[in-house]
């Protein structure tokens, strides 16, 4: 998606409901970085916590 002109790469996260990980961000950020996409983590956001977690492994947006 991103070398055909994506304007962002959303990314489920949540493992009960779309059977997604963290680890999936990280790896959607780490391949679509160097062409300057951003990566949206599309999760139910409920701690602040989730927040961090969520820059910590690459999302550019949640």
């Amino acid at each position: 998606y991103a070398q055909n002109g994506a304007a962002a790469i959303s990314v489920l996260t949540n493992a009960d409901h779309f059977q997604g990980s963290i680890e999936h961000l990280s790896a959607v950020h780490d391949t679509v970085y160097p062409l300057g996409v951003p990566v949206l983590r599309k999760e139910f956001i409920y701690d602040p916590y989730q927040i961090y977690e969520a820059r910590a492994y690459g999302a550019d947006a949640i």
